[in-house]
C-alpha cells in the first residue's frame, strides 16, 4: 500500500500581513455600508489616496467620497478637481495624486 505524500510545511505568517488582511477584510465587508468607516481612522493622504484609487477604477463625482464618514477638506478638494470638465486638467490632478502610490510601492518592493 502507498502511502500519502506529506504535505509541504507552512512558512509562518507574519502579524504584519494577518493584521493588514484582517483590515482588509473588515474594509471589504462593510464595503456597502459607508457609515462603518470612520474618518478618526483614517490620515489626508489616505483619503487622497483613496480618492485617487477609486477614480482610477471607475467612480465617479461624490461617489469617489462617500465611503470616508467625514473626509477632509483636501479630500474633497480632490474630488472636486477630478470633475473638471477638462481632461488634460483631470489628468494631472490625478497623476499627482497616484504618484505617492507608486512611490511608496516602489519602495516597499512588495514581491
Amino acid at each position: 500500500m502507498r502511502g500519502h505524500a506529506a504535505a509541504p510545511a507552512k512558512r509562518p505568517r507574519s502579524p504584519k500581513i494577518d493584521a493588514f488582511a484582517g483590515f482588509l477584510r473588515a474594509a471589504v465587508a462593510d464595503w456597502e455600508d459607508p457609515t462603518t468607516i470612520h474618518a478618526p481612522v483614517f490620515t489626508k493622504e489616505f483619503e487622497i489616496a483613496f480618492i485617487a484609487t477609486s477614480y482610477a477604477l471607475g467612480r465617479r463625482g461624490e461617489e469617489l467620497a462617500a465611503p470616508l464618514a467625514e473626509p477632509s477638506a483636501e479630500a474633497l478638494a480632490l474630488v472636486r478637481a477630478l470633475g473638471h470638465s477638462e481632461r488634460p486638467t483631470r489628468a494631472r490632478v490625478l497623476a499627482a495624486a497616484l504618484a505617492p502610490i507608486a512611490k511608496t510601492l516602489e519602495q516597499r518592493r512588495l514581491w
